[in-house]
């Protein structure tokens, strides 16, 4: 994670719960040092933790900045819902976003563990699939659809068309 002087995260790596919770200290100092400017999150990466991920995201819902997200390579996973988060959401050219049902695993067989897997399992699908219905001009039902036991893939185009990114920037300098 870089943080640059114009109010730009930057996240060229997974999420990791002790990488989220310096993001979101960040991305809070940014919001309280003005309300008025901006917070731009670049995101290259490949997912990470559901957890993580939720940290980031309740850091930018109490900002009152305008968030504008900017994929540069890939957004996949929770890389992807965190690109959704973005109240202006750009992608470059050759970026790529990629959607899937959150995976939880379980290496124990007590079954009181494996409930708690599974629900908790439950629970991060159905907040994945409200983030991107939020968001994409699709139901539920047809996020599900399309996301369950596979991935669905993203160029700039496809996102744009359902709604995914805001716009597409020929470069980086263009934004």
């Amino acid at each position: 994670m870089t943080i640059t002087a114009d109010r730009t995260v930057v996240i060229n790596s997974d999420f990791t719960l002790e990488l989220s919770g310096e993001i979101a200290n960040e991305i809070l100092a940014i919001a309280i040092s003005s309300t008025k400017k901006p917070i731009y999150v670049i995101i290259n990466s490949n997912g990470g933790s559901v957890r993580a991920l939720r940290t980031i995201i309740s850091a930018l819902k109490v900002s009152t900045c305008k968030i504008v997200t900017i994929t540069t390579g890939i957004a996949l996973s929770c890389g992807a819902i965190l690109f959704l988060q973005g109240d202006e959401r750009i992608m470059l050219p050759d970026s790529e976003l990629a959607f899937h049902e959150p995976r939880t695993t379980c290496s124990s067989f007590n079954h009181k563990e494996m409930i708690h897997a599974f629900k908790y399992s439950k629970r991060n699908d159905d907040f994945f699939v409200d983030e991107m219905a939020a968001k994409l001009k699709l139901s539920k039902k047809a996020i599900r659809s399309k996301i369950a036991y596979k991935t669905l893939y993203l160029n700039p185009e496809e996102a744009l068309k359902i709604g995914a990114a805001t716009s597409i920037a020929a470069k980086i300098s263009d934004i």
